[in-house]
């Protein structure tokens, strides 16, 4: 009778270890599985980025509109050609020199159209002015520059006397 007790505590003591292991040890394989995964998708797309990349466009009547990225990536999408870029500065320079500069964490350009949208952390200075917002367009289809949400500004005027 005694070796029969302890046979059915010894298989106790052994499915109680077994559930155990399962409940809480398995998740952590299968949880390292998924962040393993994850390493080498990110490491796949920076196999795909394009670090430092500039683009310089002729507007006409001598202005230029240069767009760079610390990184970029390329997709081509229904005829289009979209960049995806971070750490942005953008400068749009008219035919007298005055330049206005643009500055965001990311933005999209399109390389057909030259239209380019910004967000996050957007800084537009032009002269002694600063606008900061959330996301800013520049539409040359239209000619416009829109900003919007959060948009606070520091514009800075000079009189004579």
């Amino acid at each position: 009778m005694k070796s029969i007790i302890q046979i059915i505590l010894f298989l106790l003591v052994l499915l109680l270890s077994t559930i155990l292991y399962f409940k809480y040890f398995s998740e952590i394989d299968e949880k390292s599985y998924n962040i393993d995964r994850e390493i080498v998708f990110n490491e796949e797309l920076k196999k795909n980025l394009i670090q430092n990349l500039k683009y310089e466009v002729n507007l006409g009547n001598k202005k230029k509109y240069v767009i760079s990225s610390k990184f970029s990536e390329i997709n081509n999408s229904n005829d289009t050609e979209l960049i995806n870029m971070e750490y942005v500065d953008a400068k749009i320079i008219d035919k007298n020199e005055a330049t206005l500069i643009i500055k965001s964490d990311y933005a999209t350009y399109n390389n057909i159209n030259y239209n380019s949208y910004f967000k996050n952390n957007v800084i537009i200075e032009y002269f002694e002015n600063k606008i900061n917002a959330d996301h800013g367009i520049i539409n040359f289809n239209e000619n416009f520059i829109c900003t919007s949400n959060s948009i606070y500004s520091l514009v800075r005027f000079f009189f004579k006397n």
